[in-house]
C-alpha cells in the first residue's frame, strides 16, 4: 500500500514536534520571569508552541485525509491547501502578538531571522495553496512534508534562542 510510506514518515513528524512542545515546557518553567521580560517570555513560548504543535496537527489531519478521501492524490493537495492556510495564520499571530511588545522588548528579537521568516512562510503558503488547487505541479506530499520541517525548523530556532537567552543573563 502506498500509504504506509508518508504515514510513518508523518509520525516523525508528530513525534519531534510533540518533544520540542514538551522542551518548551521545561522553559516555561525555568524561564526568569523579570517583569520587564514576561510579555517577550510568553511571546516566544507562544510561538515555539505554534510552531512545534501546529506541524503535529497538520499531520493528524493529513493522515485523516487519506483515510476519508477517494484519492490519496486528492488527500495531499488538501493537506497542502490546509497546512498554507495554518501558515497564514501562524504569520498574524505571530505579527499580531509582537505589536503588543514594548520597544525594549521588540529591540531583543533577532530581526534578521524574523524577517527572513516572514518573507519564506508567506512564499510556501502560496506555493502549497496553488499546489493544493492543481495550479502548481509540485509533488504535494514532497511539498507538504519539506514545509512542515521548515515550520520545525523555525520552531528548532526559536527553542535554542529561549535556551540561550537563559544563559546569558547575569
Amino acid at each position: 500500500m502506498t500509504q504506509e510510506i508518508p504515514i510513518e514518515i508523518l509520525g516523525y513528524i508528530i513525534e519531534f514536534s510533540i518533544g520540542l512542545a514538551g522542551f518548551s515546557g521545561v522553559i516555561a518553567v525555568f524561564k526568569s520571569r523579570s517583569q520587564a521580560k514576561v510579555d517577550l517570555d510568553r511571546w516566544r513560548i507562544r510561538n515555539l508552541l505554534l510552531f512545534s504543535m501546529g506541524p503535529a496537527f497538520l499531520c493528524f489531519i493529513a493522515i485523516a485525509l487519506l483515510e476519508i478521501t477517494s484519492s490519496e492524490v486528492y488527500a495531499w493537495r488538501l493537506a497542502c491547501i490546509i497546512q498554507s492556510l495554518f501558515l497564514a495564520l501562524l504569520i498574524v499571530i505571530v505579527l499580531k502578538t509582537k505589536g503588543n511588545l514594548t520597544e525594549a522588548q521588540s529591540s531583543q528579537i533577532n530581526m534578521p531571522v524574523m524577517r527572513a521568516v516572514l518573507a519564506i512562510f508567506p512564499l510556501i503558503s502560496v506555493v502549497l495553496f496553488l499546489t493544493g488547487l492543481d495550479i502548481l505541479e509540485f509533488e504535494a506530499f514532497l511539498l507538504f512534508y519539506v514545509s512542515l520541517v521548515l515550520v520545525l525548523l523555525a520552531g528548532v530556532y526559536q527553542f535554542f534562542r529561549a535556551v540561550l537567552e537563559g544563559l546569558e543573563e547575569p
